[in-house]
């Protein structure tokens, strides 16, 4: 997976367990206000239990929330520079061969001005990836 989407998957694990744990918080007030003082009402237990039924899911998201992250950072990155060295050396090959085919020169010298320019762009190319 891509390193952007461990990171997203992440903050979605987390803002979906912070929306949990407020929803908890939300059905855990009736459930403790009349804790051992009155007969418990359906609506109080109702709210115990749906309570109940939120927290492991808020424990399981905010988990996954951290890993994903974790596995964000662990993923590696992509070498982008590396990339559009590639495709610098591709365009200048493209190029050359226009010009080569513009030159009535004969085959062997051809081939020794190709290899000559081939050993030239691999060389910058070294060095580019050296800085």
């Amino acid at each position: 997976m891509n390193r952007k989407q461990w990171f997203i998957l992440g903050i979605f694990f987390i803002i979906a367990g912070s929306s949990f744990s407020t929803i908890d918080k939300f059905y855990n007030i009736p459930c403790q206000s009349s804790y051992g003082i009155d007969p418990a009402t359906s609506y109080e237990v109702q709210s115990c239990v749906m309570s109940e039924i939120y927290e492991p899911f808020i424990l399981l998201l905010y988990s996954l929330g951290v890993i994903f992250i974790i596995c964000g950072f662990l993923e590696p990155k992509k070498e982008e520079k590396l990339d559009e060295q590639v495709e610098i050396l591709r365009n200048a090959f493209v190029e050359y061969d226009k010009r080569l085919a513009f030159q009535k020169l004969n085959k062997n010298e051809q081939k020794k001005m190709y290899d000559k320019e081939i050993k030239n762009l691999a060389k910058e190319v070294i060095e580019k990836a050296k800085k």
